[in-house]
């Protein structure tokens, strides 16, 4: 059906009788009654378009005993073709064939359109002067806040451990004056608590730049997507314009 259809709004009508009869003959193959109705309808639309009015009178018989109300639409179909449909429905009444029937419109779907709503976090530069990296994970740089954490908690727990370490150092009676045997141990305990203070000073104030530079003063937390109703100030439900095919007449005029 999705083929007929295709061929059907490309304007080939030839290709839609063929696919269309297959699908109706010798029985119906749809699995809806509304397909056939949909199928019989087009059909009769195509004869109608190759001249074939009596295949089309047929058609739209069957169509016509199965819903007495139907109309085609406007929009799509020329202003003869309805006149001859409208005719064939006044002579199956006069026939006794149908009754007189008013075709129930269906309801439309109102229109909608895909709402965007973005949760926006506001967050102040607070954090980026506070050290172990702490603006880099504000920030969403978790990488850069990794190596900064890691970095200054070595630099910081080194320095302070040599520092513990050079205080409680055995002295030779006053204090932070060695025995010759542990100057040197001293020396290097008070020289590596010295440096590893400087390079923690150092990894602190480059990653309290690096936070201020990319501080990024607003971050999206959460992205909701979400189909809405059009709202108008009509409150009827807006109809779709549809483009007007151009169809030859049965005179063989055009509309």
């Amino acid at each position: 059906m999705d083929a007929a259809e295709e061929s059907f709004r490309q304007q080939h009508y030839r290709d839609t009788v063929t696919i269309v009869n297959a699908l109706l003959y010798p029985k119906p193959m749809l699995e809806s009654v509304e397909k056939v109705h949909r199928a019989r309808e087009i059909l009769g639309a195509s004869y109608w378009q190759l001249q074939n009015f009596a295949k089309a009178e047929r058609e739209w018989q069957f169509l016509l005993i199965a819903r007495p109300g139907f109309q085609l639409d406007a929009f799509f179909y020329p202003k003869a073709m309805r006149d001859f449909f409208q005719n064939l429905r006044q002579t199956l009444i006069q026939q006794g064939i149908i009754g007189k029937a008013t075709e129930v419109p269906k309801s439309k779907p109102a229109p909608r359109v895909l709402q965007i709503t973005q949760v926006i976090e506001r967050r102040s530069r607070a954090t980026a002067f506070i050290p172990f990296g702490v603006g880099q994970f504000d920030n969403g740089r978790e990488a850069w806040g990794w190596f900064f954490l890691s970095s200054e908690t070595a630099a910081l727990a080194t320095s302070l451990g040599t520092s513990f370490a050079y205080q409680f150092l055995p002295t030779a009676g006053s204090p932070f004056t060695f025995s010759n045997n542990m100057k040197g141990t001293a020396k290097a305990l008070y020289w590596t608590s010295l440096i590893s203070g400087a390079v923690f000073a150092g990894l602190a104030t480059w990653g309290i730049i690096d936070a201020n530079i990319s501080h990024q003063p607003t971050r999206v937390v959460s992205i909701e997507k979400k189909w809405e109703p059009v709202r108008t100030v009509d409150t009827r439900t807006p109809q779709p314009q549809k483009a007007i095919i151009l169809h030859p007449t049965a005179a063989g005029g055009s509309r």
